[in-house]
């Protein structure tokens, strides 16, 4: 088995509420994560156009991989094909591995925990 060591979060913060790319309800409580984890947090800013926000995940990366050398990107992109995709893609550029564990095929145990822990969204 592969052992993957976490070195860092990378959160981009979108000016959007209704980004295409990027997760905006309660962002800002990733910082307390990355705290409860013993990790630093990479806050970067979007404004959350379509595509174009893209770039700023490029340069969130491309700074990720300077400052601790990161090797790969694990994203939590549970529905969206279109995230998915562009975080692979993205990464390929960078020469660094992208791992979704939580996409389309393992959603339904997500959504089952939340609902009998009565958890919202």
């Amino acid at each position: 088995m592969e052992k993957n060591r976490v070195v860092c979060l990378i959160t981009l913060v979108s000016d959007n509420i209704d980004s295409y790319m990027f997760h905006t309800p309660n962002i800002h409580w990733t910082i307390l994560q990355a705290q409860a984890m013993g990790i630093p947090l990479l806050s970067w800013p979007t404004k959350g156009q379509k595509e174009e926000e893209l770039q700023d995940l490029k340069a969130a990366i491309a700074d990720a991989k300077m400052r601790y050398g990161i090797e790969g990107v694990v994203t939590g992109a549970i529905e969206s094909v279109y995230q998915a995709a562009r975080v692979q893609r993205i990464c390929g550029i960078w020469t660094c591995g992208a791992s979704i564990p939580y996409g389309r095929s393992t959603r339904w145990i997500i959504y089952n925990c939340c609902y009998h822990l009565d958890l919202k969204s």
